[in-house]
């Protein structure tokens, strides 16, 4: 099985999350709050809209939905 892989995208600061090879979905900073945005149809889509307090826990929550373990992409 693939890990859910995630990075930082330079051009908005948004943690792009991908299953290896499409973007699934982004975390996105709302406020003081991280929110998961889906894309509909793929592995994220079903998530409820939830501010998070951190990233980490945002990324927690990706891993319990998903079943896989969320990871830094190496370059």
């Amino acid at each position: 099985m693939t890990e859910v892989l995630y990075f930082v995208s330079a051009e908005d600061g948004k943690t792009e999350l991908s299953d290896g090879e499409t973007v699934i979905g982004h975390i996105e900073t709302v406020g003081l709050a991280f929110e998961i945005k889906p894309v509909a149809g793929l592995m994220l889509d079903g998530m409820q809209a939830h501010p998070y307090l951190s990233k980490q826990e945002a990324l927690e929550a990706v891993e319990l939905h998903t079943g896989r373990t969320c990871e830094p992409v190496v370059t």
